[in-house]
């Protein structure tokens, strides 16, 4: 199998929102316990109030963005015959005929790349994952895999 997921997945899957949620939960929970925010019996003073409301806009909406963006990225693999899906705890394999398209994007640094199924699957009719140079390499290796595939956005593969 080669594997054509960026080695980042798992950070950016995995530590970025373990990260932000631990920080901005514990901001929040000392501003709650804090004497900052418990002062005049219990009630919140407005500038802890406000500042509370901001920690805790940035931790909703954060989740929200980081559920969106990064925590359902997959790790994907190939083979001569299927695709290969990961979310590090359940792994389905795709077989070629059942992918109606791969769509390569460029954002900064990163190859977000869509996969949409035929038919949907476990991971529903389409799934993200962040590809590595290997993609490329993999598909000029195996010119009848990428002409069943049908891949979108190739010259967004270039180095």
């Amino acid at each position: 199998m080669h594997n054509v997921s960026s080695q980042l997945t798992l950070f950016f899957k995995v530590f970025v929102p373990t990260i932000w949620i631990s920080f901005f939960c514990t901001i929040g929970g000392f501003l709650l316990l804090s004497e900052a925010g418990q002062a005049n019996n219990m009630s919140m003073t407005f500038g802890a109030t406000l500042f509370g409301t901001i920690v805790l806009s940035f931790l909703l909406i954060g989740i929200g963005l980081l559920y969106f963006f990064l925590m359902r990225l997959k790790r994907v693999e190939f083979d001569n015959n299927f695709l290969y899906a990961t979310n590090y705890i359940k792994h389905y394999r795709y077989p070629f005929h059942n992918i109606d398209y791969i769509e390569v994007k460029r954002f900064l640094l990163w190859r977000p790349t869509r996969v949409v199924l035929k038919t949907p699957g476990k991971f529903g009719k389409r799934f993200t994952f962040l590809a590595n140079n290997q993609l490329k390499a993999y598909l000029d290796k195996n010119p009848l895999v990428a002409q069943e595939l049908q891949i979108k956005g190739e010259d967004k593969l270039a180095v």
